[in-house]
């Protein structure tokens, strides 16, 4: 769309260097000259694979801020983020559990050595008592024995996570960069798009002053009240800018020297020679 914006304000300074050159006085061809301009604009911001300038630029306006629908890379970077977060979290519950067997495997180691030692150390000679510690240790040694197998599932679980996650820190880092190298490109298009727009700006300005005044402030009347289309072309009969047919007697005004109006939309009409 940028290539064909610059070729329809390319038209217009060739239109307007004829101007220039002696027909400027023929109010009507003025009114073609502008005519011929809005027509193509709206002709190729209908078919344009790109939008104007200042509409694109606001475009990426609303992308670098987040504001468009889809999967960007501030969400990408969001879900990588999310993912890291829950599987930090899982790491630390996992590491807390195995802190707690840990623990309960030396209370458990520690309190075996105290019944093995009452047991056969002979200062017990109760068979009551003896028999309820060895049910004890009996018990104690059982839960040695799962506990293990727990410690070495916990163990292996963290290893796993800890590689998950450190994958999922690099997942990251690469969101974070695309993403600042994207908001990067876009504020760079940005500018280039400002400058852009302010050159048509410019531009624009110029051809305006060679323009009669009171044809460019009813033609601004106009575009103000039309949605930015204050001039016609006639086609088949018709106003293409509310498609109501024309009389003959209006047509053939539009290719006198004078300006005339569509009846019904009140726009500026003009015929391509």
């Amino acid at each position: 769309m940028l290539e064909s914006y610059r070729r329809v304000v390319a038209n217009a300074e060739t239109m307007l260097d004829q101007a220039r050159a002696g027909r400027w006085d023929q109010v009507a061809l003025t009114a073609k000259a502008i005519g011929r301009l809005t027509t193509a604009l709206d002709e190729a911001r209908r078919d344009r694979p790109e939008p104007p300038p200042a509409e694109e630029a606001e475009r990426i306006r609303a992308r670098r801020a987040g504001t468009l629908s889809g999967q960007d890379t501030d969400s990408l970077l969001a879900q990588a983020e999310a993912s890291r977060s829950s599987s930090e979290e899982d790491l630390r519950r996992l590491k807390k559990e195995l802190r707690e067997l840990e623990h309960e495997d030396s209370t458990l180691r520690s309190r075996s050595k105290t019944l093995d030692g009452k047991l056969y150390g002979g200062r017990v000679s109760n068979l009551k008592e003896l028999t309820g510690y060895q049910e004890e240790l009996q018990a104690v040694r059982t839960r040695l024995d799962g506990l293990e197998t727990e410690i070495l599932e916990r163990m292996e679980d963290i290893e796993t996570r800890e590689a998950a996650l450190s994958d999922l820190q690099v997942q990251v880092q690469r969101a974070r960069q695309e993403r600042d190298e994207r908001q990067a490109a876009l504020a760079d298009k940005i500018r280039r798009l400002e400058s852009e727009c302010a050159g048509i700006r410019e531009r624009r300005e110029d051809q305006a002053r060679e323009v009669q005044a009171s044809l460019l402030k009813r033609y601004e009347d106009l575009k103000a009240r039309k949605n930015g289309v204050a001039v016609a072309r006639i086609s088949n009969h018709s106003c293409e800018g509310c498609r109501m047919h024309l009389t003959d007697h209006k047509i053939q005004e539009a290719k006198s020297a004078g300006i005339t109006f569509c009846a019904t939309c009140s726009r500026i009409l003009y015929m391509e020679s």
